[in-house]
């Protein structure tokens, strides 16, 4: 097991340096090639450039995407696929699945590393027979695994927060899509003031859809990508309703109008069932730590005098 150790320690500091080195070494010939150039008139040196920018661009983003390209050519492109539409419904759309994949790897090594010290000082704390030290190397693949799926599940995290942003907001871009339209506005105008007004997912999803209609998308493949991207049953339902008005010829302002009453409604009836399911949610929080601690002050004095006549009567 110690040797197993070991060759898990080696491997972890022989990849990592070698993705410190590597990237030091492209930097080190880009840097070679513009020595001479100077960025602006003001006479801004490449270094002062270079760290201006952040410290993950400039450290970290180049040992992601170095570990991310080898673990990339041994995974399979459907997973890789998979991987950039999760990103995408994250939010993280400019992200490449390779420096994911290297965020996880990396994450798989730190843990394996975190674990294999703490063995090694509660070894050195507690001896080498001791229960607990003979029972920490059956961990020692389910650490790593843990530290790899990490990152995906912070993801999944990301993901239900931003759906649920752009849940609890379309009600309000409808209503303001549907005043703007019945002001006499046209619809991608309409889109870009509902832009300006509204923040979060909601206003970067309609930029984004603005985008592809500049690049001459139609708004039906604008429409089908966003409710791709996102994912959601409410937004897939209004991208529906406004391709079938387009091709029916059905006017925009009626359809905006019908979806935002539907939208609100729904938005009432998610709204009722959570409160509906906070007693609920209540209750353990309750009988684990508000129960009990009643239960001392109402009985703690109680119990102390009953013992002491107990005492006193014997």
């Amino acid at each position: 097991m110690q040797i197993i150790f070991s060759l898990l320690i080696c491997i972890s500091c022989t990849v990592l340096t070698f993705s410190i080195v590597d990237s030091m070494v492209r930097r080190k010939q880009i840097k070679s090639r513009l020595q001479d150039i100077d960025v602006t008139s003001g006479g801004i040196t490449l270094q002062e450039l270079e760290m201006a920018r952040p410290f993950v661009d400039r450290v970290l983003q180049p040992v992601f995407a170095r570990l991310g390209s080898v673990l990339g050519n041994i995974t399979p492109q459907s997973f890789m696929d998979r991987m950039e539409h999760k990103l995408a419904r994250a939010g993280y759309p400019k992200t490449d699945p390779m420096t994911f994949m290297g965020v996880k790897g990396l994450a798989a090594l730190i843990s394996g590393g975190g674990f294999v010290l703490f063995y090694i000082a509660t070894r050195i704390g507690l001896g080498a027979h001791a229960d607990i030290v003979k029972r920490l190397p059956s961990f020692i693949l389910i650490v790593p695994m843990f530290g790899f799926l990490a990152p995906d599940l912070w993801l999944r995290i990301k993901e239900t927060e931003r759906k649920t942003e752009i849940s609890d907001n379309l009600p309000d871009l409808l209503d303001l899509l549907s005043v703007s339209v019945e002001a006499g506005l046209g619809f991608e105008q309409a889109l870009m003031h509902a832009a300006e007004k509204l923040k979060g997912a909601v206003s970067h999803e309609i930029r984004r859809m603005l985008q592809d209609m500049r690049i001459g998308l139609k708004h039906s493949e604008a429409l089908r990508a966003m409710s791709d991207r996102v994912d959601l049953p409410d937004m897939k339902i209004f991208c529906a309703a406004l391709i079938q008005s387009y091709q029916l010829g059905v006017s925009i302002a009626e359809v905006l109008r019908v979806q935002s009453e539907s939208m609100r409604q729904k938005r009432r009836q998610r709204a009722e069932e959570a409160a509906m399911k906070a007693p609920l949610k209540m209750l353990f929080p309750l009988v684990l730590f508000i129960f009990p601690s009643m239960l001392i002050i109402v009985w703690g004095p109680a119990m102390l005098k009953l013992m002491d006549a107990l005492k006193s009567g014997m």
